[in-house]
């Protein structure tokens, strides 16, 4: 019997959340040590990297699906050394693409300053790639710790080798400052992987086998073929962030913003990122021991299939709800507590919390619909999404009474319109929505924790009652779901071992 979405996915979901805390305590000092010019020069490359990094990560998904889908070990094996080899050729491709394309961008789209900062990311798409491999093997086995181990173990490598190498480069200069920055996306993927490898030779036999060309050449097709989709649909999510990159320079340059104003506001954005990716670590831990999870739950039926699928989606729109409204409640509090030296004046935060609602739910919808087997399907309604997102990002951006924000709000609209497509095709494949768990449930207990929330932050000033708010928010939270059973205590073991 397969374990629980829940009692697999939540010792990821801890680990994540801590790694995502690592990330934020890297930025903060880093934004304060290069300033808002330094943060806007590393976001570039960063943004632009993004959907470079989701497209070498997408094939773990089909990895852990084909793991998950064979009972011998010998098999696994074959689908171990055949992805790997065919993730490091992925990644040398990715990494001679991105060394001719560093010129062009520095030249046409972005600052020359940002050069160093984006060639310091140029070692990474191999140590990504490797770490693909291992991480869709141990997905497809439902193994977390080995997950956890990576993530925490990349969130150090960037917290002390790029926060280290920060402060040396800065003595010469702001741009290579962000070069150190930006180095510490690198330095993680090494550290994670190294880590993640280790662990991985200590607690698996290797087992000896032979791979015959048939064997080769059907896995390679069959990565190939199903990463395709997966892939492209990854770069699609990831090119929200890319268009902001590519549009906020040009427009609102056009509406008379400086270029250290535009380069402040886009290290705002990417600030933004990264305390709602805290919440998103959430839905991304629950949607990869989920996609193994459905996919095992076939040999037991169409039934039990539709209950792990029913399962999964309730879980994410039970946080994806109340983890949007906390944040339109509370963020920019947050906002103001971790980036002190960047200016608060702004709704960015509050447009951002509802995205996530949006984000959220819309990896358990993909989850879903890759367990349908329809990533074509996932792919059409992401590049929907992206076109929306570049025309509404284009106009927005171009009104002096939104300026920024226009980015911010474009984001929303799309992702609003991705969810409604892909809730549309789960339906269609033969998903069933749960009125009750899916939406009511967490709809009410999510608008009473936003109450006491908001009644405590606005009776306590300060980051007392932020922090009050937040804690009494999450419990009270906790205490409904439990009620509603939407959650039982048998799926969190250690606060069964309590009772």
């Amino acid at each position: 019997m397969k374990k629980s979405i829940l009692s697999g996915a939540i010792f990821l979901t801890l680990i994540s959340i801590i790694s995502k805390f690592i990330g934020i305590f890297f930025r903060i000092p880093m934004t304060k040590i290069i300033g808002a010019v330094g943060n806007g020069i590393f976001t570039f490359p960063i943004q632009f990297f993004a959907p470079i990094i989701a497209m070498i990560a997408a094939p773990s998904v089909v990895i852990a699906r084909m793991v998950s889908e064979t009972d011998s070990d010998v098999y696994r094996t074959k689908i171990l050394k055949v992805s790997r080899s065919f993730m490091v050729q992925y990644g040398l491709i990715v990494t001679l693409i991105l060394i001719v394309m560093g010129p062009i961008l520095t030249q046409t789209v972005w600052p020359k300053e940002v050069i160093y900062a984006y060639m310091a990311l140029l070692p990474a798409p191999i140590f990504l790639a490797l770490t693909t491999t291992y991480k869709g093997y141990h997905q497809g086995l439902q193994e977390m710790t080995p997950l956890a181990i990576q993530q925490f173990a990349d969130g150090i490598g960037r917290l002390i080798l790029g926060l280290g190498l920060t402060l040396i480069l800065i003595q010469f200069s702001i741009p290579l400052g962000a070069a150190g920055a930006t180095f510490g996306t690198t330095a993680g993927a090494m550290t994670g992987f190294i880590c993640l490898y280790i662990h991985h030779k200590r607690t698996h036999k290797i087992l000896n086998v032979t791979i015959s060309q048939n064997n080769k050449k059907d896995i390679r097709s069959e990565l190939f073929r199903a990463s395709l989709p997966i892939t492209i649909s990854a770069l699609g999510a990831n090119m929200m962030g890319f268009i902001d990159g590519l549009l906020v320079q040009s427009r609102l340059s056009g509406i008379g913003f400086t270029s250290a104003d535009i380069l402040t506001y886009n290290g705002i954005l990417s600030s933004i990122n990264t305390i709602t990716s805290i919440p998103l670590a959430i839905a991304i831990a629950i949607s990869l021991n989920a996609l193994p999870n459905i996919v095992a739950a076939k040999n037991y039926g169409k039934a039990y299939m539709a209950t792990r699928m029913r399962s999964a989606m309730i879980m994410i729109v039970s946080i994806a709800i109340p983890s949007g409204l906390g944040l339109f409640i509370v963020g920019r509090d947050l906002f103001h507590l971790f980036y002190s030296t960047l200016p608060t004046d702004h709704y960015l935060m509050n447009i951002a919390s509802i995205s996530v609602i949006f984000m959220m739910i819309n990896m358990g919808l993909t989850a879903i619909l890759q367990a349908y087997k329809l990533e074509k399907t996932t792919v059409r309604n992401m590049y929907l999404g992206v076109l929306l997102k570049f025309v509404a990002t284009f106009v927005l951006l171009g009104l002096p009474s939104l300026n920024i924000h226009g980015a911010a709000l474009g984001t929303c609209l799309a992702y609003g319109i991705v969810v409604v497509l892909n809730l549309l095709s789960c339906i269609k494949a033969g998903f069933k929505v749960d009125i009750k768990y899916m939406v009511m449930v967490p709809m009410v207990s999510s608008l009473i924790m936003a109450a006491i929330v908001y009644v405590i932050v606005s009776s306590i000033s300060g980051i007392i009652g932020t922090f009050i708010g937040i804690l009494s928010g999450g419990f009270i939270y906790g205490i409904l779901m439990l009620a509603f059973k939407v959650v039982a205590l048998k799926d969190i073991p250690f606060i069964k071992r309590w009772f």
